[in-house]
């Protein structure tokens, strides 16, 4: 790993895009970084295309490197997080596929090094067969320095190494990671032709226009949130019903109340206020069967009078007990009328007094109640009850 401080200051004294800056980060970075992925990956067939899209991104983004700061630690950390993406990528189409198929793992053993857990496999061999400082894990991992020396600690005392006391152990790891993870071959089409291939494509892809680049799953979920919510405005803006009036996209679960109906209504009277002090107004309508006559009383000056309106005329009068009409009468108090159901006879209630028109029997009486049946036909009025003053209250 020590080759990588002559890296550096290749850094500082070439250009990013000379060709010796990509033969020696390839002859430099192939051996460990196809190692790492090694231990990462459970797939060795994965192994050599994952390496080849590490040092291109590597490649790629070496003007984010500030030379001098650590190159060992900024390279595992790319690599780390290629395979992490890998990994998930695996995950989610594992979860799409038949089960017939996979491959059946014996139950794993935490006391050899392979099976042991990645929580506590990854540093171990980060420190001890890549030679890494506890610092530098713990930035390779994200994670804080005693954590990552507590899972070290761990991990060593988790393996079973048989005969080997506790100071050996070191020396007994080391060699163990080398058996299981032994130094790659050369790659397959020869480091010369890879070196080609990969500033080729460096070149390629530094002419090309730039387009969205989503880094990291976070990234990638806002923006599928946000085409969602730019669809749903489209679509809010575009939906119309059959006489074209815009469609809410999520509809109110409550449906929408009614218009509201206007009652086709018809002004029989109208009674203005003529004098503050006798105000007139209609009250107690009653309409014919037939549906074409309404009688009610009228309040005014000169007491309450039972008027007709006609439906199909469209005219309302008081009822003329005589050719003359009411005038002439000081007072009448005529209420609760009703009608025939062929509009042609009118029963009211009359209270007679002094000035009235309908007057009591015999004019024994200052004033009493009678019922009055009226006869519109032939303008003809009939007085059918009368109740005197002292059988007003029965």
């Amino acid at each position: 790993m020590n080759k990588f401080l002559d890296f550096d200051s290749l850094l500082l004294t070439r250009r990013i895009d000379d060709p010796l800056i990509t033969e020696t980060l390839v002859h430099a970075a192939h051996t460990p970084i196809y190692r790492l992925v090694t231990v990462l990956l459970h797939n060795p067939s994965r192994v050599e295309s994952i390496t080849k899209t590490i040092l291109l991104s590597a490649l790629e983004k070496l003007d984010e490197y500030l030379p001098g700061t650590n190159f060992n630690t900024w390279l595992f950390t790319l690599a780390m997080q290629a395979c992490r993406k890998h990994l998930q990528w695996e995950r989610w189409k594992n979860l799409f596929t038949k089960s017939e198929g996979k491959e059946i793992r014996p139950k794993p053993d935490p006391r050899i090094l392979e099976d042991l857990d990645d929580k506590l496999r990854l540093p171990l061999i980060l420190a001890y067969g890549f030679d890494l400082e506890i610092p530098d894990i713990a930035v390779i991992l994200n994670h804080r320095e005693p954590a990552v020396q507590a899972r070290i600690e761990k991990a060593i005392h988790t393996l079973e190494f048989p005969g080997i006391e506790e100071d050996g152990k070191s020396h007994a790891l080391k060699a163990e990671i080398a058996r299981q993870y032994p130094l790659p071959p050369a790659p397959p089409e020869g480091f010369s032709t890879l070196i080609e291939s990969l500033h080729q494509q460096v070149q390629q892809r530094k002419t090309r226009q730039p387009r969205l680049r989503l880094t990291t799953w976070g990234e990638v979920a806002w923006f599928g949130l946000s085409l969602i919510v730019l669809a749903g405005i489209y679509l809010t803006f575009n939906r119309t019903s059959s006489d074209n009036t815009t469609l809410p996209l999520f509809p109110s679960p409550t449906p929408p109340l009614p218009e509201a109906i206007v009652p086709n209504t018809e002004q029989i009277s109208e009674q203005p206020v003529v004098d503050i002090e006798y105000p007139r107004y209609a009250s107690e309508p009653v309409i014919s069967a037939d549906g074409r006559t309404i009688v009610y009383s009228v309040h005014g000056n000169n007491g309450q009078n039972i008027h007709l309106y006609d439906r199909e005329t469209g005219q309302a009068a008081p009822i003329a007990f005589s050719p003359e009409g009411n005038q002439g009468y000081s007072y009448n108090y005529h209420y609760s009328p009703d009608i025939s159901d062929n509009g042609e006879q009118v029963v009211f209630a009359a209270i007679s007094m002094e000035g009235s028109f309908f007057s009591c029997p015999d004019n024994s009486y200052s004033s009493c109640s009678q019922i009055v049946l009226y006869e519109r036909e032939e303008h003809t009025w009939k007085i059918l009850s009368s109740n005197q003053e002292d059988q007003m209250g029965n």
